[in-house]
């Protein structure tokens, strides 16, 4: 999960990022990301970037990104 507090992983953003959402605004209106804690805005930002630079990050780095702040 990119938010664990409302379960959104890093497929539902970038699937948001296809259907039209533009920055983290969006994904958070459409997805709540960062309503909560918003400890997942920094990864949230990451992938929205990713996106906008036609860089597709891979899920391993996402994944990466995400333990930062979320360490098991």
């Amino acid at each position: 999960y990119v938010c664990i507090c409302n379960a959104v992983t890093d497929s539902q953003i970038t699937s948001a990022l296809r259907q039209g959402c533009k920055d983290v605004a969006d994904i958070t209106q459409t997805l709540g990301v960062g309503t909560c804690c918003g400890s997942c805005l920094p990864v949230a930002e990451a992938i929205v970037e990713g996106q906008r630079g036609g860089q597709m990050r891979q899920t391993t780095q996402i994944r990466q990104e995400t333990d930062r702040f979320y360490p098991a």
